[in-house]
């Protein structure tokens, strides 16, 4: 994915980021426009934390999550999802990084994207 959105010549990316403290230092440092969570399964449970977080120390960054189509939503996350303005994604195998930009770009206009497999489920939260 990396790889991907380093070839748009409209984005400059950070360095990635291992751990939580480290992604809350550097939102907190860069103030990004916006900001790309690839979910590793461990962080999945904590990820609302996160998010949270993020958002605390940045107000104004764009956030996409991005989670492998084998991974579980969780309901948490989907009423979390149903309640902000965070973009999600489901990473394909086949994928080359388009659904993410597609995120990025709908996201930085002040819209939320959300990955069509999820779509349904957030729509019932939201009434």
């Amino acid at each position: 994915m990396h790889a991907r959105l380093s070839a748009d010549g409209g984005l400059w990316l950070a360095h990635p980021v291992t751990t939580k403290d480290d992604a809350l230092i550097a939102a907190y440092n860069e103030q990004p426009d916006a900001v790309v969570i690839d979910l590793d399964p461990q962080w999945l449970l904590s990820v609302l934390t996160l998010v949270d977080g993020i958002s605390d120390v940045t107000r104004e960054s764009a956030i996409i999550l991005v989670a492998a189509r084998t991974q579980p939503v969780t309901v948490d996350l989907v009423r979390r999802l149903a309640k902000s303005d965070l973009s999600f994604v489901r990473r394909r195998h086949t994928d080359s990084g388009e659904r993410v930009v597609a995120a990025l770009e709908s996201a930085l206009s002040g819209t939320p994207w959300l990955d069509p497999e999820v779509q349904e489920s957030v729509s019932s939260f939201r009434g």
